[in-house]
């Protein structure tokens, strides 16, 4: 088993959007009827065609050309001498006019008299009561469209975490296979949304005339934000948020991209009986007094404690060191929690550790699947000051477990931490996380189904309390002297070996927190 850290702190990826998670900054918390639980992106399959199409653009006729065609129309065909007459011109300046609209097609002499032609007649298809000229241009584009709907989508390049993301099903592979037709369709559907919205032309007095030719061309791959959301009092009815995806794209259109999005949120169901007793165990070992009460003969009062969590309100302060949090640490909600706790910290001039953070991640191949990870990772470095003026920055560990490690989730890790040192599954407690800035703050999570199967929704504690703090880091060290085998040690660099042995030192000195 390999150590798969890579070198240099975690900088913000150019994908690093407008939904950047920052701990100075709360965002507008869900309604109370609904609990936000998780925050992910995932990949929406993308790919460009190319598109070349004609377009008919309306321009006007001359003032004259435009009341002949709208005599005629009214009147049916005249005599010149009619028409001359209508216009007050003399003989010559009558042939002119009738010429030039003869000349375009838009008119015909026979018998001594004007008629009005198909092409005359045909100028007010678009126009009503006023002749419109129209204009055939070619074009020649590429266009994105997701394969899930068939809608305009933005692809964007990917850095190496984003790549890693899951990626959202598709639903009709019928419509995969006929893409070029398929798209075809959706070009013709969804022009002027194309035209207007993506390329920013004015299409007034344009349509589309013809579509010559649709080429399938490359992959690409655009972003979703899927909020995960739990009814308060029924949390096993998983509902998916797309409410900051659909802030920037109609859903009309793309009804397939929500249920895509919505049978994603169901494969990462999981049994009740998934979760460890020994993980409820373990957050109530850390903070008793929040979690004791919901200890049952039969296990941990799961749903009691999601309601109490979800209902609770107020950060951390120096009278309250210990909060429940429901969700990931990076919802809105505990984002500002975490924020208030480090705030506090600060206020207090707490001995700082040494210069890690532990991150125990569940083995759920979901988790930290949120494009801002790096970013959100990275800008605790600005909330924590070193121990010095020219101390070391600190060191972002990722502590993993689960038959999940590898591949794209281990590549996914490298683009949010420094470190990562893997585990085996069996001296993990599944479900359990832990999030620690030695000798100053922990949260401690538990991901599982609240009732029956489900959602893993993450239950748990964030605390400054001193106690809690060095409870955690008697589980953490008992965590890695248990699962992380010699071989593992090895091959971990001896700085870092060090450094955690030095961090999780505090276990064994009480009260060293403060």
């Amino acid at each position: 088993m390999s150590d798969a850290r890579s070198t240099g702190s975690p900088k913000p990826g150019p994908d690093a959007g407008s939904g950047t998670l920052r701990l100075s900054r709360r965002a507008k918390a869900p309604a109370r009827e609904m609990v936000a639980v998780d925050s992910l992106h995932v990949r929406l399959p993308c790919r460009s065609f190319l598109v070349n199409y004609k377009i008919a653009e309306a321009s006007k006729h001359t003032l004259t050309n435009e009341f002949l065609l709208r005599l005629l129309r009214t009147a049916g065909d005249l005599l010149e001498d009619v028409v001359a007459e209508f216009f007050g011109f003399d003989a010559a300046e009558t042939r002119y006019v009738i010429d030039e609209a003869e000349g375009r097609g838009l008119v015909f002499r026979m018998g001594g008299r004007v008629h009005l032609a198909a092409a005359g007649l045909a100028a007010f298809d678009k126009g009503g009561d006023r002749p419109q000229l129209y204009e055939v241009h070619s074009r020649r584009g590429r266009f994105d469209f997701d394969v899930v709907s068939f809608a305009p989508a933005e692809a964007e390049h990917l850095t190496p975490f984003t790549r890693a993301l899951s990626e959202l099903p598709v639903l009709s592979q019928d419509n995969l296979a006929r893409a070029s037709e398929t798209a075809r369709y959706a070009f013709r559907r969804h022009f002027r949304e194309l035209h207007i919205g993506r390329r920013g032309t004015d299409l007034e007095g344009m349509t589309l005339y013809t579509i010559d030719d649709v080429v399938s061309d490359r992959r690409r791959d655009a972003l979703v934000p899927l909020g995960v959301d739990v009814p308060l009092d029924t949390p096993k009815r998983t509902q998916p948020n797309l409410q900051e995806w659909s802030a920037d794209h109609d859903l009309p259109g793309r009804e397939d991209v929500v249920s895509s999005c919505a049978a994603f949120v169901r494969s990462l169901e999981v049994e009740h009986s998934w979760t460890a007793d020994e993980a409820y165990k373990l957050l109530v070992d850390v903070a008793p007094e929040q979690t004791a009460r919901f200890r049952r003969v039969a296990g941990f009062d799961r749903l009691a404690f999601f309601r109490h969590g979800a209902g609770r309100t107020g950060d951390v302060q120096a009278n309250r060191r210990t909060v429940p949090i429901i969700g990931t640490l990076w919802t809105a909600q505990n984002v500002g929690q975490l924020s208030a706790a480090i705030r506090l910290l600060k206020r207090e001039k707490v001995a700082s550790g040494p210069p890690l953070v532990f991150w125990l991640r569940p083995a759920l191949p979901h988790w930290g699947s949120n494009r801002s990870l790096p970013e959100f990772v990275a800008g605790l470095t600005g909330e924590l000051e070193p121990p010095d003026e020219d101390g070391p920055e600190p060191q972002y560990t990722s502590i993993g477990a689960g038959a999940t490690i590898g591949g794209p989730l281990q590549q996914r890790w490298r683009g949010a931490f420094d470190r990562f040192v893997p585990l085996h599954p069996e001296g993990v407690p599944p479900g359990l996380e832990v999030f620690l800035i030695p000798r100053r703050l922990v949260a401690v999570l538990v991901h599982g189904a609240l009732d029956g199967s489900g959602f893993p929704v993450p239950v748990g504690i964030l605390s400054a309390d001193p106690g809690a703090v060095e409870r955690a880091h008697g589980i953490v060290d008992e965590i890695l002297a248990r699962a992380a085998p010699a071989t593992t040690w090895n091959e971990v660099e001896t700085e870092l070996r060090e450094a955690l042995y030095q961090a999780l030192d505090f276990a064994a000195s009480p009260g060293a927190a403060r």
